[in-house]
């Protein structure tokens, strides 16, 4: 598991025994549940919703901050705001 994924899969994890409800937006390509798995999160705090693109995916986390959900992961890639980093190779430290 690469070092992203395990600190967002500990991030998912802590915030579903912080708060109420987690919700994680996703795109096809983003969210992988069994890396999450291994952090042990509490499953019934969690609702993960795939959207089929990355405006949509955007517009959803827009309305359900605004309808005051307490935690929010958004999932995706944008090159054009520079911040994919799932298609670098890796460092020289190698994967971890």
């Amino acid at each position: 598991m690469r070092q992203a994924s395990r600190s967002l899969s500990a991030l998912l994890a802590g915030a579903t025994r912080e708060f109420a409800h987690v919700m994680v937006i996703d795109t096809p390509v983003g969210f992988r549940s069994m890396d999450a798995a291994s952090y042990s999160p509490e499953l019934a705090r969690l609702t993960v919703v795939r959207a089929p693109a990355l405006d949509l995916a955007g517009e959803a986390a827009a309305a359900l901050a605004k309808a005051g959900a307490g935690f929010i992961l958004l999932m995706g890639r944008s090159r054009s705001i520079g911040l994919d980093h799932s298609s670098r190779p890796p460092t020289a430290q190698g994967p971890c």
